[in-house]
């Protein structure tokens, strides 16, 4: 940076200074004449003679200095991790360092003065961010292809803008060029991987769709199956009553009923129809559940139920929160099973009460609980601590009360079980 006049002036009286303290520091070499203007003319040109050295000392100095710092960029300009380089307003090289050339594979001596665009595929795009460069004042960015001399293609990123020195004329553009075919390829594995991992996905929840279809029908059709057993002996007995044949056969008639409606809901679920509410009183929905459960699993297990008598109805999918509510309990009960419980000392709490414009449900156990670290993930699809668990049960439920427009979520105990919540919106005619 050029110096200022008061700079050089200063500069220059410091030097006179050095200079005459070094002349007086030095014997007196030969007779000086008396005459004064002689003696005057001597001592000025002793001390510019000093300066001049001086100066000399300083010029070298700085030249070594100069080269030293021009050694220093130059080694940083050419092996920079990223590619730098300059073109002018046709877009011809005019300035590269070797990360460059060696981005477009090719020696730096062979590219000073080559068209930029002999190394680009797409031609018209290119044209067009040449075009975005000279009219936006910041950086351009943009992705293509560089191709090579040797046919290969290279993915690589440039980030142009025009020089801003006035000095430049014509105008110039600064351009860093990143060899981003790595990068890329990485992504593209990933997304390989991703896919893979979404197909795995895919693969399970089919997998445990399976299984819940086999869990689901095998409860209504094993009841047919006795209920069928149960009408052939009647029939086989020699004098046949009808009332015990009508309870079997219409028991048959609903646990069919009740397959039929299980498959249904799952094969509306799978192709994402669209969700069909009605209004329906969820404390007679909550007794059933716990009936068929008594019936089904436990048949000495005995809840405590405290349901709210003047609780008015609720619009969701009746068959999607009984599944909710299934499974709630069915963890609740294979919590306290692994833990030594036996089913008379098992008791599960299930209550109901009004809660501003929702009904909510809360499912508590005796159980061991839950630990922090378990809380934290206890809604994460494929999450479980069960041997055999599908870890999708609670996952599926809360996605299920979130599309009746409710929620589901887990209240720390301090003490000891579990506390499930969930809520349902009240029919439209409540206020």
């Amino acid at each position: 940076m050029p110096r200022s006049a008061k700079s050089k002036q200063a500069h220059a009286d410091e030097l006179r200074s050095k200079a005459e303290q070094c002349l007086q520091e030095q014997p007196v070499a030969g007779h000086c004449d008396k005459e004064a203007d002689t003696c005057k003319l001597m001592h000025e040109l002793q001390v510019y003679t000093l300066e001049l050295e001086m100066q000399n000392e300083e010029i070298l100095s700085t030249q070594a200095q100069s080269y030293a710092a021009l050694d220093r960029y130059t080694e940083l300009f050419d092996f920079a991790p990223v590619g730098y380089l300059t073109l002018n307003n046709q877009g011809r090289i005019i300035e590269i360092n070797l990360t460059a050339a060696a981005i477009l594979g090719v020696e730096r001596a062979d590219i000073i003065g080559s068209l930029i665009t002999t190394y680009i595929e797409n031609q018209k795009l290119f044209k067009h961010y040449l075009d975005q460069v000279f009219n936006y004042a910041n950086n351009v960015v943009i992705e293509l292809n560089i191709l090579r001399p040797d046919g290969s293609l290279l993915d690589v990123q440039m980030e142009s803008r025009v020089s801003s020195s006035e000095e430049v004329c014509p105008l110039q553009i600064r351009t860093i060029l990143t060899d981003i075919s790595s990068r890329n390829s990485l992504e593209r594995q990933l997304q390989q991987q991703r896919s893979e991992l979404e197909l795995l996905v895919k693969q399970q929840v089919a997998i445990q769709t399976a299984a819940a279809i086999a869990h689901d029908l095998n409860q209504p059709l094993a009841a047919i199956s006795a209920f069928s057993e149960a009408a052939l002996a009647y029939l086989h007995k020699e004098v046949i009553s009808a009332a015990p044949l009508q309870r079997a056969l219409k028991g048959c008639v609903e646990q069919a009923q009740r397959a039929g409606l299980c498959l249904h809901e799952l094969l509306g679920f799978l192709q994402k129809r669209e969700l069909v509410t009605e209004p329906f009183n969820l404390n007679l929905l909550i007794q059933d559940v716990l009936t068929i459960i008594q019936h089904d699993r436990c048949r000495d297990f005995k809840p405590e139920i405290r349901l709210d008598s003047n609780l008015p109805a609720v619009i969701a999918n009746p068959l999607q929160a009984r599944k909710v509510l299934q499974n709630l309990l069915c963890n609740s009960l294979d919590a306290m099973e692994g833990t030594g419980f036996k089913i008379d000392d098992i008791l599960i709490s299930v209550s109901t009460r009004a809660e501003w414009n929702m009904a909510q449900v809360t499912v508590q156990d005796s159980g061991p609980g839950i630990d922090a670290d378990t809380a934290k993930r206890i809604f994460e699809p494929f999450f479980t601590t069960k041997l055999n668990g599908s870890g999708l049960g609670l996952a599926i439920s809360r996605s299920l009360i979130e599309a009746n427009g409710g929620q589901l979520w887990m209240e720390p105990n301090v003490d000891q079980g579990a506390i499930f919540h969930f809520t349902l919106p009240f029919a439209p005619s409540h206020e």
